[in-house]
């Protein structure tokens, strides 16, 4: 994230696609409880799938 934050730029968008990427790659083992700790909450998203 330093690396993607030192480019410049929109830094929020950049730092958000790399954690996208680097989360799909290590799985949500790989994100530190910390961080997924002090995450906003996320939404219901009305396309999940439910269970019948």
């Amino acid at each position: 994230m330093w690396l993607t934050v030192s480019g410049l730029g929109d830094r929020d968008t950049t730092c958000a696609i790399v954690g996208g990427i680097v989360s799909m790659f290590t799985g949500a083992e790989g994100i530190p409880s910390e961080w997924r700790e002090a995450r906003e909450p996320l939404p219901d998203w009305p396309f999940e799938e439910t269970e019948p």
